[in-house]
């Protein structure tokens, strides 16, 4: 299995991942630690299905970390804990998006978060502290559980996955001299 890409950008690290799952079984670790991406951004995008129950070892589907993760013991069917969601596997779009980026540009882009991204540097500058307190203020979450209620705010690593994806799209830009996003076209000025 080849090695990720050293750092090519958000968009390539994502699909270099969902191109070189080991036996098509992701996992939040392998995600992490090899190829620099937070799988929560995986389920976010939709490119990739927990799995909930009989989660495979991490030999059995042929891990790479398999041996040297922290967290390999974990996943022995004798270990105790929730592991349900650690590992999952490639959706039918996340088995596109190795081949297709295009589609992880646009489903960034489609997210409710990229609009408000937007819509607050519409008002100004901002820096990534600012946009991850109006996440958080605004009550931007990952999702609803069974009785309405907001499951985890989105992350800030994954609300700096986002940020770094828009700028490589060339939506946004970072202004490094203010420390702080803007809307691309308002960088042009």
């Amino acid at each position: 299995m080849p090695e990720a890409t050293p750092d090519v950008g958000p968009i390539a690290r994502i699909q270099s991942h969902q191109g070189n799952l080991p036996g098509d079984i992701g996992c939040r670790h392998l995600a992490r630690d090899r190829d620099g991406v937070d799988s929560r951004l995986i389920f976010l995008l939709s490119l990739g299905k927990p799995i909930i129950q009989k989660l495979p070892t991490c030999a059995s589907h042929g891990c790479p970390l398999h041996g040297t993760c922290a967290f390999d013991a974990n996943f022995d069917p004798e270990a105790a804990g929730n592991k349900s969601g650690a590992k999952y596997r490639p959706s039918p779009d996340g088995t596109v998006a190795a081949v297709e980026p295009e589609l992880i540009g646009e489903r960034i882009v489609a997210l409710p978060l990229a609009a408000h991204v937007f819509a607050s540097l519409a008002v100004g500058p901002l820096t990534p502290f600012g946009l991850h307190a109006s996440v958080h203020r605004d009550g931007f979450a990952v999702g609803t559980d069974r009785s309405g209620d907001l499951l985890d705010p989105i992350s800030r690593p994954v609300q700096g996955h986002i940020h770094e994806s828009l700028a490589a799209l060339g939506l946004v830009a970072f202004d490094a001299k203010a420390g702080a996003l803007t809307r691309a076209e308002d960088q042009a000025m």
